[in-house]
């Protein structure tokens, strides 16, 4: 959401992720945090990863057992919306879980 709360879709989300995690003898999780291209890239990466800190934070608060968690920021490099420089796009706005 933009006030920065999780929707009820990304509450199911961090369910399914726990789950993931549950079913491998040695999980490793990857939280990766995204930005769109509004705003400087240096900044960018900063707010991508506050984003991915969050994330990481609530799983670990929902009972995350992980042999590794790691946490990064992409900021505004990877984005799902190709948009030019200085756009707003909520989509590409977001934080990837992967869970190996």
């Amino acid at each position: 959401e933009t006030s920065g709360r999780l929707g009820d879709a990304a509450e199911q989300t961090l369910e399914r992720i726990l789950l993931a995690a549950r079913q491998r003898d040695y999980p490793v999780v990857t939280v990766i945090g995204h930005t769109d291209t509004l705003g400087p890239r240096t900044a960018n990466e900063q707010v991508g990863l506050r984003r991915a800190q969050s994330v990481a934070e609530l799983l670990r608060q929902q009972g995350l057992e992980a042999m590794e968690l790691r946490v990064e920021s992409h900021g505004e490099r990877n984005l799902l919306v190709t948009t030019p420089d200085a756009t707003t796009e909520p989509r590409n706005r977001r934080v990837e879980v992967l869970v190996r």
